[in-house]
């Protein structure tokens, strides 16, 4: 029986790593069926549950391996990150303090512990628990870059720009402490730039960090005023991004048309049957860079309020309908029964107010859940909808300065860009005239050049008092990890508009595909 056991959990490997899933998933099942303590095929199935986005089904098995193996170092770090990725931030915690117990003196987990406490806004004890790291391993890049992490979270930039030198010192090739030195608001001198640019030029750095030291480097280059020489190394930078993302702007139609056609008005009233008319989250929308991180630094200091950040508790409701369809979201969520959209909001609810610290109001700041306002919309009749809108023209030139994920391969190529700025203008103005009066559309430039009176109507449409603390986002005391960290711990001001002027000799690829339309 045992050789046999052996045997199919050997096939159901070479299933997984051929990538078929659902072949490796009904051997893992049959395994476990006729032997419930099978811990290698329980392992193994939580591996093909969250390789497959069902982290929920994926928490449940490695929990349960671990039940069986409390001592488990390994067992343990996979379900903190898991956990971790899903905002479960206390829960990870409990994982990665079992973990530092059984291997004190493991770097991995102590600084994957010290990121758990940040996102749980213990800084301090995050601080010390990186610090024991560093005297682990005094000399290492990555736990100087960690440090630095910390205090660009905490608002602490200089400390920061220290550990990003550290960082740097420590291992030269590696491009991220680079990237993160760049964007923590650092202006590097001519000797550090003229170096930085002839490693970038020298081939001895990994693609990835190459990438990262061009980004870097366009940064610095803009903030010199060299806006040639800046836009030209970071074409380059996108350029070699680009060559990781398989996605075209084909796929980006296609998702764009498949929302439009699914999430229509007779799935807006069959969902308000099974709404949840108690809560009333905020949900803050719009393209990165728009300024959705400066509105919810703005809000979260109303004492009503609450800015669990960009979670993506979202998935709890993805999960559900996918499972239930067998087809990819949002194909075939007219056909998900009542029951279950009920029980899926009802875990979206309890999971974002998990992060809530008592305030009423709680604010879940994921830009791209544009996407699902009609489906919020019916099944959190109460809730509210900010979408965020920045002229175009800067919103996709600030997109094209950073570096990207794989869902937004889409910002490497400026043609892409437009293309992709037209398609989600279009789907949010659908959303805005099939919901008439649900969406309350923030202009940028007008938050920050009036703000006051912005700030009131905004207040008014969250059905909030105002209340002059939102005046000073810049003094709130929380975490913030988003590619705005810096920006935001600054009094609010306009300087960000108008950020592409000074590049339009290079951008009428980017005009000229907005306007395409």
């Amino acid at each position: 029986m045992a050789n046999n056991q052996t045997s199919k959990i050997q096939q159901a490997t070479e299933l997984l790593q051929a990538n078929n899933m659902d072949e490796a998933e009904a051997l893992l099942l049959s395994i476990i069926e006729n032997d419930a303590e099978q811990i290698e095929a329980r392992q193994m199935l939580a591996m093909v549950y969250a390789l497959s986005i069902r982290p929920e089904q994926a928490i449940s098995e490695f929990e349960q391996c671990i039940q069986a193996r409390p001592k488990d170092f390994i067992l343990r770090i996979n379900v903190a990150d898991l956990l971790q990725r899903n905002h479960l931030h206390a829960r990870a915690q409990v994982h990665l303090e079992q973990a530092v117990a059984l291997k004190g003196f493991d770097v991995d987990a102590l600084l994957a512990l010290a990121n758990v406490l940040i996102d749980q806004n213990e800084v301090a004890t995050a601080r010390v628990t990186m610090q024991r790291a560093m005297a682990i391993a005094p000399g290492d890049a990555k736990v100087a870059a960690a440090m630095g992490g910390l205090e660009v979270a905490a608002g602490n930039i200089q400390q920061a720009h220290q550990y990003y030198r550290q960082a740097i010192a420590a291992d030269p090739l590696w491009g991220s402490p680079y990237y993160d030195l760049a964007f923590s608001s650092y202006q590097a001198d001519r000797a550090f730039m003229d170096k930085a640019q002839q490693l970038f030029d020298s081939g001895r750095m990994a693609p990835e960090s190459q990438v990262d030291l061009g980004f870097a480097l366009a940064k610095w280059y803009d903030l010199s005023q060299q806006y040639e020489q800046g836009f030209n190394i970071l074409k380059q930078a996108n350029d070699l991004h680009r060559l990781k993302y398989p996605a075209t702007i084909d796929d980006q139609r296609a998702l764009f048309a498949s929302y439009k056609t699914h999430f229509n008005q007779a799935l807006v009233n069959h969902c308000q049957a099974f709404a949840d008319h108690n809560a009333a989250p905020i949900f803050i929308v719009g393209l990165p860079r728009s300024g959705t991180t400066l509105t919810e630094q703005i809000l979260a200091r109303h004492p009503q309020v609450y800015g669990a950040g960009e979670v993506t508790h979202n998935h709890l409701l993805v999960d559900c309908c996918e499972l239930t369809t067998g087809l990819p979201f949002p194909a075939g969520i007219e056909t998900v029964p009542g029951d279950i959209l009920r029980t899926a909001v009802g875990k979206y609810i309890a999971r974002l107010y998990s992060h809530s610290n008592g305030q009423p109001r709680v604010i879940d700041k994921m830009p791209h859940n544009f996407f699902r306002m009609p489906l919020f919309k019916a099944l959190l009749p109460n809730a509210k909808f900010i979408l965020v809108e920045r002229q175009p023209v800067d919103n996709c030139w600030s997109l094209y300065q950073h570096r990207f994920r794989e869902q937004h391969g889409y910002s490497t190529d400026l043609v892409e860009l437009g293309e992709y700025y037209r398609l989600y203008k279009d789907l949010v103005d659908h959303w805005d005239s099939m919901l008439p009066g649900t969406i309350y559309r923030l202009s940028y430039e007008r938050l920050v050049t009036d703000t006051e009176n912005e700030l009131r109507k905004l207040l008014r449409y969250c059905e909030l008092a105002f209340d002059a603390a939102c005046l000073s986002p810049h003094q709130a005391q929380r975490i913030v990890t988003t590619p705005s960290a810096t920006a935001v711990r600054q009094a609010i001001h306009p300087g960000a508009i108008n950020s592409a002027k000074n590049y339009q000799p290079w951008l009428q690829p980017l005009i000229t595909s907005l306007d395409d339309g």
